[in-house]
This record gives structure tokens, C-alpha cells and sequence, in this order.
């Protein structure tokens, strides 16, 4: 089969008469059967596929396993070369791929080689995403979970969230609303407040805390 896995009878051997390469590390074998088959280069050398190289069906079965596991290798190094990802983000890029049966095996030599570490991933998102766009820890946590973090993870990346940080964020993030609302009573601002920062992922003990001083801030800027 031209461009994949050829078609043989358990038992038969087949002998590697030449091979080219394609570019982007793949390279086409071609069979003393006339066949011609499509491999990366990692399983060329794994199994020394070198012109001569004499080769069973079984011996064919796994390196066309092998080079799909291979080829998904590649294509989730190049979706996280963007950004990092979680595990389950990966899993679910792969299934969509096509490598839904070889995903399991990419998935581990990522973490082997230190490509995927949800533990790290988590300490990263809460980091970036404070410094970078500021939320409330219950926001954070969401997000972690839908990205498929464990429990343990996400409350150890949470642990870095000072209550004080969360509160002066939420401060901040409440005086820059209550600028868009001028003209409007204290208890509608109030109410809209609330729920911009809920949505903003502050729990109710913070912005309970910073309501007076929101409220004292209001009360001036009548005066």
C-alpha cells in the first residue's frame, strides 16, 4: 500500500530495497514485494530499515505501530512548541488527531522527557494569570480544573494566592468598575460590583472585605 502499511500474510519476510527521503523527517521504504511504505525517521533507525534489511509481518505490524506512535510524538510537540498544555489538553488535541489507541504511549514518553508536568503546568497558569490578567482564586480553580488538573496540584498552585493579594486585586479591579458607573445609586453599584467580581472569581469573604472602602471611596467622590 502505497504511503502505508502494507498487506501481508503472518510469517512472510520482505527485504528493504531502497530508501528515500521525503523531508521533515520521514522517509519511504521501498519492499522487495514492490510496496513502498511512508516512516518517520526515529523508527528507520530503531529498527535499522537499511537497504538489505531483512523484515517479517510482525516485524511490519509494530513499525507501523511505532510510526504512528511517532508521528503523533511529532504532531504534539508542535501544539505545545505555542503554549504549555495540560495532559488532558493533550490527550484530547491527539484523539482529535486520530491517535485516539496510541495516545496513551505519547502521552507517557511526553512526561518522560519532561514535555508535559500538570503539577508545573498549574504553578505556571496561577502565576501568568495574575500577573498577566488578575482573578480570584475561585476562578483560577475552575479554570485548572477544565483543563483537568488533579485536586492535589490545583491546591498547591492555589496555596501561592495571599488572601491580602486577592483582596488589593479585587480592590483595584472594584474602583476601576464603580469609574464606569458614576451617576448611579450606592445600592446598584454595590449590586453590580458584586457580581463583577464573582464573575471575576472573588469569593464572597474578599469582596465583603473590600466593600466599606469601595463604598467610603463612592461617598467622597460625591461630596
Amino acid at each position: 500500500m502505497k504511503g502505508g502499511r502494507m498487506v501481508g500474510g503472518k510469517g512472510e519476510h520482505y527485504r528493504v530495497e531502497k530508501l528515500t527521503e521525503k523531508g521533515e523527517g520521514r522517509w519511504r521504504i521501498f519492499l522487495s514485494n514492490g510496496e513502498e511504505i511512508e516512516v518517520e525517521e526515529e523508527v528507520v533507525i530503531d529498527h535499522r530499515l537499511l537497504p538489505g534489511q531483512e523484515i517479517s509481518s510482525s516485524i511490519l505490524d509494530e513499525v507501523d505501530n511505532l510510526n504512528r506512535v511517532a508521528s503523533g510524538y511529532g504532531k504534539a510537540i508542535s501544539y505545545l512548541s505555542y503554549r504549555p498544555r495540560s495532559t488532558a489538553e493533550v490527550k484530547q488535541y491527539l484523539i482529535g488527531k486520530g491517535y485516539e489507541r496510541e495516545a496513551a504511549m505519547i502521552l507517557k514518553r511526553l512526561e518522560e522527557k519532561g514535555y508535559l508536568d500538570d503539577r508545573t503546568f498549574a504553578a505556571t497558569w496561577v502565576r501568568d494569570r495574575l500577573a498577566l490578567k488578575p482573578r480570584g482564586s475561585l476562578l483560577l480553580r475552575k479554570e485548572l480544573e477544565e483543563k483537568g488538573i488533579r485536586e492535589e496540584w490545583i491546591e498547591e498552585a492555589l496555596s501561592t494566592v495571599r488572601p491580602e493579594m486577592e483582596e488589593e486585586e479585587a480592590l483595584r479591579l472594584g474602583r476601576k468598575k464603580i469609574a464606569t458607573l458614576r451617576g448611579r445609586e450606592w445600592d446598584e453599584i454595590k449590586g453590580r460590583l458584586l457580581r463583577y467580581l464573582f464573575q471575576k472569581g472573588y469569593s464572597f469573604p474578599v469582596i465583603e472585605s473590600i466593600l466599606p472602602t469601595l463604598k467610603e471611596d463612592f461617598r467622597r467622590e460625591e461630596e
